[in-house]
């Protein structure tokens, strides 16, 4: 990565994996650490020592891969939405994003929580106690 690539707010990437350009905001405090961090050292060997530390047995392929999962995962659970999600990761099917962000039951049990159909009750719920 180079100090050019963050600007504007924005972290801008080139020659991805897909070919296509992609740039993803970021704040102004996480701007400001990764210009003072440059030039990046490489971190892949530090984290495939720390996968071995903790016992994961993944693929050789798939060590840093998993970031994006993870990433992909706490984002969904934190209340972001699958359209942007797939913009950011680059995916060029919905598909594929939703492989990457692994629901998981008790995510899926926020269904119950906000539908429209509960919404309704609990309105006519709180006139009732009126």
């Amino acid at each position: 990565m180079q100090a050019r690539q963050v600007r504007d707010g924005m972290m801008h990437y080139f020659k991805t994996k897909s070919s296509k350009n992609r740039s993803m905001p970021i704040s102004k405090e996480l701007a400001a650490k990764v210009v003072e961090a440059l030039p990046f050292k490489s971190g892949y060997n530090t984290f495939r020592r720390a996968v071995e530390a903790v016992g994961l047995e993944l693929p050789e392929v798939q060590v840093t891969h998993i970031l994006r999962h993870t990433f992909a995962s706490h984002y969904m659970k934190s209340g972001g939405d699958i359209l942007t999600l797939q913009r950011v990761l680059g995916h060029a099917t919905l598909a594929m994003t939703i492989k990457y962000a692994h629901f998981s039951p008790g995510h899926m049990a926020e269904v119950v929580r906000l539908n429209p159909i509960a919404k309704t009750r609990n309105k006519s719920k709180s006139k009732e106690r009126c």
